[in-house]
């Protein structure tokens, strides 16, 4: 096994000293050089896009193959453009992995075989946190990185330890917004979309957090438009949070889609807490103007997520 940097450390990866990509993340940042082998070529732009490109497209036909959900239980994608970094300047693929039951020994091994013999001076790196480089992930040819931490031998080990510390550290944010939208997807079958879309915009739920801030109080809405905001929704201290499409059969689609088919979405606003707020909701932008008030309701239930009630 060649010598790697552990995942944890901030290096530019397999690049001579000034070999870094101009105009690059790295850039004017602290670093130090570190590499896999003594003697490597300088980094141009077109050989790290063309790297960038193939591992979206090598991952995207292996979930295709894998028949692997689309989306997770927060409705963000498994894998999609936006999954891919941009070039730092070294010679490593920054990758956001939102699925994470994806990364398994076949995964990593699929990364090694596919991508890495292609392009064996390149890495693959996943960083969860700035803050929390031990839960970094880095994958080489032959070898794993968790954190401070290398393995090229029982991978499968390492990678069980390296999901069940990004579950505990993801949980106080994921975990209520599953909760959340599992309420609302709920209340969204309750009824036809035809229902939906005479009734729009209506807020169906809200809750005492927001990803586990408890600081405000999250409201959710059923709009109708070409876009989500094509229903105007104001309030004092409104601030805008995300929204998803509505498909057909009523299931809550990818977090901020481009298209809804059914021209029905859902979309969350947040409010910081007091006593009431009062939402304006305005079909379209135009005509008569529908308030709702939002009572705020304090749980003392072990989720911390329950829904407020609604008048």
């Amino acid at each position: 096994m060649l010598k790697y940097p552990n995942a944890a450390d901030w290096v530019a990866y397999n690049v001579p000293a000034g070999g870094l990509l101009p105009d690059s993340n790295l850039e004017n940042q602290p670093f130090i050089y570190a590499g896999s082998v003594a003697e490597v070529g300088p980094l141009q732009w077109g050989e790290a896009c063309g790297v960038h490109e193939y591992v979206y497209r090598a991952i995207a036909k292996y979930r295709r193959a894998s028949k692997l959900p689309l989306l997770t239980a927060t409705c963000e994608s498994t894998w999609s453009r936006l999954s891919v970094g941009d070039p730092l300047g070294d010679r490593t693929v920054p990758v956001v992995f939102t699925s994470f039951a994806l990364i398994d020994e076949r995964f990593v091994s699929f990364l090694q075989s596919d991508i890495l013999t292609k392009y064996p001076l390149w890495r693959i790196v996943h960083c969860e946190d700035s803050d929390r480089p031990d839960l970094n992930l880095a994958v080489y040819p032959d070898a794993v990185s968790v954190g401070s931490g290398l393995a090229s031998r029982n991978t499968a080990r390492c990678l069980d330890t390296w999901r069940e510390g990004i579950a505990r550290f993801q949980e106080p944010r994921v975990g209520p917004r599953r909760r959340q939208l599992e309420f609302v997807q709920a209340r969204v079958l309750s009824s036809p979309p035809k229902i939906w879309k005479s009734s729009a915009p209506v807020v169906i739920a809200a809750f005492d957090n927001d990803d586990g801030d408890r600081t405000v109080q999250a409201v959710w809405l059923v709009v109708y438009g070409k876009s989500p905001f094509d229903d105007c929704v104001d309030g004092e201290d409104l601030q805008e949070g995300d929204f998803y499409s509505i498909s057909r059969n009523g299931r809550i689609g990818e977090l901020t889609a481009f298209k809804s088919p059914t021209r029905l979405w859902i979309r969350q606003v947040v409010f910081p807490k007091r006593h009431s707020q009062r939402i304006y909701a305005t079909r379209g932008g135009t005509g008569t103007t529908s308030q709702t008030q939002v009572r705020k309701f304090v749980s003392d239930s072990a989720t911390g997520d329950e829904p407020f009630l609604l008048q």
